[in-house]
């Protein structure tokens, strides 16, 4: 006898042209989710994130986060734009081979592709490298040094350390090398509950320093101080800046897309904002001379190659600044060495953020070179900054995490990275130099060592170095 109920099963089962409305139906609402939310909650998904929060910056009461850094270096890509690598896993099911993304990983470049830099090569050992298939693609007159800084083309096939080699062959003394790239050093924050913003001059971190909260102290020790400033882009009418004597200059950068204006602002703000703003700065009558240097990256990051650092710096020691803050940093590099001990002749010390590459990363520079003044970053806790690099060349630590300052657009929020350390020091070195009457890197420092709040071992260590920052006593 014949089963109906089983003839119905069969027949449904063998007309899947029935079930088809129901299968698309679901379909369709499975889409979204595969699409846009699965890939989140797959096993280490990183959220790729502009390197200073996003581009519409602008005020947030509760404060914001950004992102930086973190991403192994492997490998030059020829375009000069970020990699980014999707790492997985094969596994094996029956017949089929499954693969399954792990995670989401932006490789990081440190130095412009097939491009080197030199300084000392005269009009004959050009024409010959020229004849060789270098292109000259830029020449600059640096007046610090004497000379022109040459940017060059390798020619294709041509590995750098190859170039390199060869142009140190043609001339043990001149310097060449890589076209590094050098980055802003902010971070995302914490993750500890934001700072109450400033009212006024009166915030945590101006109090764990020492720093004046009169307006009429500040105008009064900000005056006749010269600083300059090499970073991204600026803002130059945020509210805050509205009262700021500050000068910006953008190097030019061929077509190249314009640095954001995150990092730059919120800098120049913590020196320079007005007293009455919602993002003060330390030394509202101070001059501030910036030089934006960078260019927006195909990963979204603000870079500045070697060769415009170097510009920068040369610009700025015309303009006779005292100290300029250099919140960047990248790799080491001969001709930024140079440009660096040139300056400290001229009595002009740099103050720079040692990186957040984070505890056992390599030294970054130019914080590292012994004459530039190293700063690392505490939380309002008098804590080490958990990305901030280690090393013997650290020679202060001062507030950097969760600072509140200007947003690019309008208003204030908080910013993590030793980056937002660096303007701290910078403020005390500025008023320190002048009341010493000496621009001597080395007689600044030792004089700040001792008015340093000890912090971690005994005496300068490789975390802290000397200390807290204090500007206290300075400004009476």
């Amino acid at each position: 006898m014949i089963d109906l109920n089983k003839v119905s099963a069969m027949t449904l089962f063998f007309k899947p042209y029935r079930r088809l409305p129901v299968i698309a139906f679901f379909l369709l609402l499975a889409f979204p989710l595969v699409t846009f939310v699965a890939p989140m909650a797959l096993p280490g998904f990183t959220a790729l994130a502009d390197d200073d929060d996003d581009d519409d910056d602008d005020d947030a009461g509760s404060g914001g986060g950004s992102t930086s850094g973190g991403s192994s270096r492997t490998r030059d890509d020829s375009s000069g734009g970020e990699i980014i690598r999707f790492l997985g896993k094969k596994r094996k099911s029956g017949k089929r081979v499954i693969r399954r993304q792990a995670r989401v990983q932006v490789v990081r470049q440190s130095n412009v592709p097939n491009e080197i830099v030199a300084l000392g090569l005269s009009q004959a050992q050009l024409r010959d490298l020229i004849d060789q298939g270098y292109e000259v693609l830029q020449s600059v007159r640096l007046e610090l040094l004497d000379t022109d800084v040459l940017k060059l083309q390798v020619p294709a096939g041509t590995g750098l350390e190859q170039a390199r080699a060869l142009v140190g062959n043609l001339n043990p003394q001149a310097l060449v090398d890589f076209n590094h790239y050098y980055r802003p050093e902010t971070s995302e924050n914490s993750g500890e509950a934001t700072q109450v913003p400033c009212r006024g001059n009166h915030c945590a971190a101006w109090q764990m320093v020492g720093w004046p909260t009169g307006h009429a102290a500040l105008a009064t020790c900000s005056s006749n101080i010269r600083i300059g400033l090499i970073d991204t882009g600026i803002n130059a009418e945020h509210a805050a800046l509205s009262e700021a004597n500050l000068e910006v200059r953008r190097l030019e950068n061929d077509d190249r897309a314009p640095s954001g204006r995150q990092h730059g602002t919120a800098v120049a703000v913590m020196l320079a904002g007005a007293p009455g703003s919602r993002s003060p700065g330390l030394l509202p009558s101070a001059e501030i001379f910036a030089v934006d240097a960078f260019h927006r990256g195909r990963g979204k990051d603000d870079r500045g190659d070697v060769f415009e650092i170097l510009q920068a710096m040369d610009y700025l020691a015309q303009k006779s600044v005292s100290v300029i803050n250099m919140s960047l940093a990248g790799p080491e590099n001969v001709l930024l060495k140079k440009m660096v001990e040139r300056l400290s002749v001229k009595d002009v010390i740099l103050v720079a953020a040692v990186g957040n590459g984070g505890r056992g990363s390599k030294n970054m520079y130019p914080a590292a070179y012994p004459t530039v003044i190293a700063v690392t970053a505490v939380d309002r806790h008098e804590r080490i900054f958990r990305r901030a690099v280690q090393g013997e060349h650290v020679d202060f630590a001062a507030p950097g995490v969760n600072v509140w300052t200007a947003a690019s657009v309008r208003g204030a929020r908080s910013k993590t990275g030793t980056s937002f350390a660096a303007p701290f020091v910078t403020a005390v070195v500025a008023i320190a130099a002048r009341k010493l009457e000496s621009a001597d890197a080395e007689a600044v420092r030792k004089a700040l060592a001792a008015s340093s709040r000890d912090l971690g071992g005994t005496g300068r260590d490789p975390v802290f170095g000397y200390g807290l920052i204090q500007g206290t006593g300075l400004c009476p």
